[in-house]
């Protein structure tokens, strides 16, 4: 209440209110000299029609090593600017948009597994209908998602069948309601599906 009164007086939308307990020393283990511990509490209070919140509360709890008063002030201030950063709301941030990433991200193959490349704005219901539909097909040993990146979804086929027989095999939908559309691009297998996942 006195407070509230100083800051009526003062005409502030804000008031601080602050205080410190300071333990008696003793004696701590391993440590040649005492110890104090310290105790900080602020409640800050807002005032009139531009302030947000009504009470905010912060505490610290710091030790000061040994029982001279330089020592204690010391962490009474340590132990206040701690309170107080406790008390003050973190400042909002904002992440900004994320960095397109621009290069050639052409996915690197190697010998007995065909790649097949779905766009990346496949719905990840399609993507596991595909590659479960090509880990079941003849000649294939397994298929395994690779990688996500910018340029599309990216599904290992094991197998000795050729690229030709892969897309062949991709160009026949995972599901009933699924329309793929394949193309070869070097050695990878584009494959684009539209429908229900």
């Amino acid at each position: 209440a006195e407070a509230d009164a100083l800051a009526a007086e003062a005409k502030a939308d804000l008031a601080a209110i602050a205080g410190v307990t300071v333990g008696s020393p003793v004696a701590a283990r391993g440590v040649a000299m005492p110890g104090v511990l310290v105790t900080a509490h602020i409640r800050l209070v807002g005032r009139g029609g531009k302030v947000v919140f009504t009470t905010r509360q912060g505490t610290a709890v710091l030790a000061a090593r040994g029982s001279e008063p330089s020592v204690v002030a010391a962490a009474i201030d340590r132990a206040l600017v701690a309170a107080a950063s406790d008390v003050v709301p973190p400042v909002k941030t904002s992440l900004g948009a994320a960095p397109v990433i621009s290069g050639e991200d052409t996915p690197i193959g190697e010998p007995g597994v065909v790649l097949v490349r779905l766009s990346p704005r496949t719905p990840w219901g399609l993507v596991q209908a595909e590659q479960k539909y090509l880990a079941g097909a003849k000649g294939v040993q397994r298929a395994v998602i690779r990688r996500l990146s910018p340029g599309g979804w990216v599904i290992g086929v094991t197998t000795t069948e050729s690229v030709e027989r892969i897309a062949a095999i991709a160009r026949k939908p995972p599901a009933s309601d699924v329309t793929p559309r394949v193309k070869i691009v070097g050695d990878i297998v584009e494959v684009t599906l539209a429908g229900a996942p």
